[in-house]
């Protein structure tokens, strides 16, 4: 996909689900430390493939979960992005509740305002906030 985007024009998102693979298990059902380890990898690799283009080759994403995804989180995602290029887009999606996780609320404002800042002090210069018309 990489390669593709290359030629192409186009960029790769990825979502980065948590950075405590224990957090990260229990959002998606699968080996949280195998997971990062593999998020981790691929992340670098795309930031190094995409260093020579003008336009960035990744969009780095993470779902702002309540009572999952807090600043610590969302700090240590972007900390490990910033440390191989700060210029790389992180966009901060809000949850709405669905299916198996009915019960959890929506993401808040506040929440949501505190996350954005951990990434930015993280070292990230290009941090966003998507699906604002979510946020209670």
């Amino acid at each position: 996909m990489a390669k593709l985007s290359l030629e192409s024009g186009g960029i790769v998102k990825i979502d980065w689900k948590a950075y405590t693979p224990s957090i990260y298990q229990a959002l998606t059902g699968i080996n949280g430390e195998k997971a990062l380890r593999r998020v981790k990898e691929n992340v670098k690799l795309l930031i190094e493939m995409g260093k020579e283009r003008e336009l960035p080759l990744l969009v780095v994403s993470t779902l702002v979960v309540p009572h999952y995804i807090d600043e610590f989180e969302v700090y240590n995602i972007a900390k490990c992005i910033a440390e191989l290029n700060p210029e790389t887009p992180y966009v901060l999606l809000a949850f709405a509740p669905q299916h198996l996780m009915h019960d959890v609320p929506t993401t808040s404002r506040r929440h949501m305002e505190s996350v954005y800042k951990a990434a930015l002090d993280a070292g990230l210069k290009e941090v966003y906030i998507g699906n604002i018309w979510l946020l209670r």
